[in-house]
This record gives structure tokens, C-alpha cells and sequence, in this order.
């Protein structure tokens, strides 16, 4: 898949698929098949590591990265990203029914919430197109002196 000409046009798609991370968070994850236990996504924010996940993604996104931190943008996203991801597979596999003494079984978490799935998706992406898009300009993405 081809990138996007302009630098700009890959930070806004990275911020976008943030935003959608984010959004995703809003439904409800997980609920017993009686109804009785219920995660809602926002509960992801709950652990630190969703909130600087986030914050790390989009500071490696946006920030003008200059002197000893130049080329540090994709590893600073991808640390971001990361974090994220385990902050997710942690409410996965600690996701516990009211109904039951003991956490979900993986299976159990497997069978419920697409909206879950919909955030690792949009996380997974999220790292592969840092991957691909940020990090050292090449020789197409210089600046054009006027």
C-alpha cells in the first residue's frame, strides 16, 4: 500500500485512527451471558498504561522532534502503541463476571465484545502504520525549498 504524499495527510490518518481507538472505548467490552457483569470499554483508562499509551502515541505523532530527540518519533509511537495493546489483552484476560468467583476463561473473553476487538484492530494498525509512515524523512519527503 502506497503512503500518503504528505507527511501531514499520515499524522491526520494516525490521529484518526486514535480518535477511533478512543470511541471504540465508549460501548460496552464484556458482559456475562446473564447481563449481571458488564465492562464498559472506558474502564481501560482505569490502568495507566491506557492513558500514557495514548498520550505517547499521539506525542509521537505530533511533536517536532529536533536535536537529540531527532528520530525518535516512531519508537515514542510504537512504545505508545504498545502499551496500549497490553493495556487491552490486560482487561481481556482479567475481565471477571459478577456471577463468578474466579476471571473470565480465555475462551469466555474470546466469545464476547467486538468492540473490543475493533480497539486491537485499530491498535494493531495503528502500530503498523507508525511503522511504515513515521520516523526519518526519505529523499520524496523533503521539504522543497522555494
Amino acid at each position: 500500500m502506497p503512503a500518503p504524499a504528505s507527511p501531514k495527510v499520515r499524522k491526520a490518518v494516525l490521529t484518526v485512527i486514535v480518535v477511533a481507538l478512543v470511541i471504540s472505548t465508549l460501548p460496552v467490552w464484556f458482559s456475562d451471558p446473564q447481563g449481571s457483569g458488564q465492562m464498559c470499554g472506558t474502564q481501560i483508562f482505569n490502568n495507566p498504561l491506557a492513558s500514557v499509551g495514548v498520550a505517547l502515541a499521539l506525542l509521537g505523532i505530533w511533536l517536532p522532534l529536533r536535536g537529540r530527540l531527532k528520530g525518535r518519533r516512531r519508537p515514542i509511537s510504537l512504545a505508545g502503541w504498545a502499551l496500549v495493546l497490553v493495556a487491552e489483552a490486560h482487561a481481556l484476560l482479567s475481565w471477571q463476571p459478577a456471577a463468578s468467583p474466579s476471571p473470565a476463561t480465555l475462551p469466555d473473553g474470546l466469545a464476547m465484545g467486538p468492540w473490543f476487538y475493533l480497539g486491537v484492530f485499530l491498535t494493531l494498525a495503528g502500530m503498523a502504520l507508525s511503522v511504515a509512515w513515521l520516523g526519518e524523512p526519505r529523499d520524496g519527503d523533503a521539504p522543497r525549498p522555494r
